[in-house]
């Protein structure tokens, strides 16, 4: 029995090295315990004085601040739990920024450019610009290249549950109420100025999210320079043209991009997101 328990011990502390093997294994470790547990408590729970079993530590919380806590260690799990799962450098390292600032290994992603406080895109690629840039390497780069945290957009104000799977069509118009479009478009494509789009957010089987429970959001961001000079830099979350529909006009060059959330009526909670869908703009 003794060679057993000693067997079963290895193999628990085994385990639980798995868990805490190295600094970014921990604390996803970690916060993810802690999630679990305040997700399995939507009130907040009475913390004592072990040693004054009439004392207790929550004289300076109330329930309002305790679901904030909870909704904020949610949001941070999911960011460490996708940081953590990336596979590519340099956008794991941007991914572990949301959770720990810019700051953070400054320095180490040489090849994905950011913007400066102008909004001018760092010329690092050796082009133009980065319309250039998209012209002679194709779209294909934009994700990793293009950072979602620039200076003028916004931070999500929804508690994110990816529910639902969202996705982008968009389809160009010469018009905004012409009765043919021109053609469907691909994330990345180049668009001449001056044309219409119309994007919609629909699920995993083709059909329009326009339900009476949930509204769709979009998040309209344009970069570069000429939007900047404009004074017409965008980055807020727009309501829907109509239920499913956001039609946007192609008015300054540059690399922009559109993203779809999904968000319940009676929660006001985010079910799902599109990811970003990218519109060059030659």
């Amino acid at each position: 029995m003794g060679s057993i328990g000693n067997c079963v011990s290895s193999l628990d502390q085994s385990f639980q090295e798995h868990f805490f093997c190295d600094l970014p294994t921990s604390l996803k470790t970690l916060i993810g315990r802690l999630d679990d547990y305040l997700q399995a408590n939507s009130y907040m729970p009475v913390v004592r004085n072990p040693v004054l079993t009439s004392e207790t530590f929550n004289r300076h919380w109330d329930q309002e601040k305790y679901e904030n806590f909870r909704e904020c260690i949610h949001r941070y799990r999911e960011w460490i739990d996708d940081a953590y799962e990336e596979n590519e450098r340099s956008e794991s390292i941007r991914k572990w920024r949301r959770v720990f600032g810019d700051e953070f290994a400054k320095g180490e992603v040489d090849t994905v450019a950011t913007f400066s406080e102008s909004s001018s895109l760092i010329k690092a690629t050796g082009y133009r610009d980065i319309v250039n840039a998209v012209l002679v390497r194709g779209a294909s780069f934009l994700d990793s290249f293009i950072s979602p945290k620039l200076p003028h957009v916004e931070k999500l104000p929804w508690t994110i549950r990816q529910r639902f799977s969202v996705f982008v069509a968009a389809i160009e118009y010469l018009e905004r109420f012409d009765s043919q479009g021109v053609r469907t478009l691909q994330s990345g494509q180049i668009v001449e100025k001056d044309r219409w789009i119309r994007f919609e957010a629909r699920n995993a089987n083709g059909i329009l999210y326009a339900s009476p429970d949930f509204e769709v959001r979009w998040q309209i961001v344009n970069t570069d320079n000429e939007a900047a000079q404009a004074n017409q830099l965008r980055g807020g979350f727009d309501k829907s043209s109509d239920p499913g529909v956001r039609w946007e006009s192609t008015s300054y060059r540059g690399a922009h991009w559109v993203e779809a959330f999904v968000i319940s009526r009676r929660e006001g909670r985010c079910w799902g997101r599109s990811g970003r869908f990218f519109v060059v703009v030659k």
